[in-house]
């Protein structure tokens, strides 16, 4: 019996000590316990987040085919722009080249024009002296 006051003592001691970790050790145990609460919350949200990438990821594979579309309707565009821009320069060449030919027509219509104007000034004053010569014959036949 001695032996089991002892053991009773000591269990009772060892209790006393042992009560703070208990203590302790129980306080950790409910910080662990919301510790996994919040993880597994934080799992959920995780899960959510993967589901709404996952979307987001089809949505951009499908941008991605659009812009690829784009891209070759833009190449084809570029292609015929070249094609109007080659055009373009063989038409301002042929207008530049009209210009210069109007340009020199311009002159040369002046050139005419001065040349008939002293042609009629010619054929006039010729007239003119015809007409004085038959003018100064028909005096003399008299």
């Amino acid at each position: 019996m001695k032996d089991e006051l002892l053991l009773q003592s000591i269990s009772a001691m060892m209790d006393k000590k042992l009560e703070p970790i208990n203590s302790k050790l129980d306080h950790m145990d409910k910080r662990l316990d919301h510790m996994d609460e919040r993880l597994d919350h934080m799992d959920e949200r995780l899960d959510h987040m993967d589901e709404r990438l996952d979307c987001m990821d089809g949505r951009l594979d499908c941008m991605d085919e659009r812009f690829d579309r784009m891209d070759e309707r833009f190449d084809r565009m570029d292609g015929r722009m070249d094609g109007m821009e080659g055009r373009l320069d063989k038409l301002e060449s042929q207008v530049s080249a009209l210009r210069i030919t109007q340009l020199e027509q311009g002159r040369e219509i002046k050139e005419i024009n001065s040349r008939v104007t002293d042609t009629y000034h010619l054929a006039l004053e010729a007239w003119g002296l015809g007409r004085e010569n038959r003018h100064w014959l028909e005096l003399s036949k008299e």
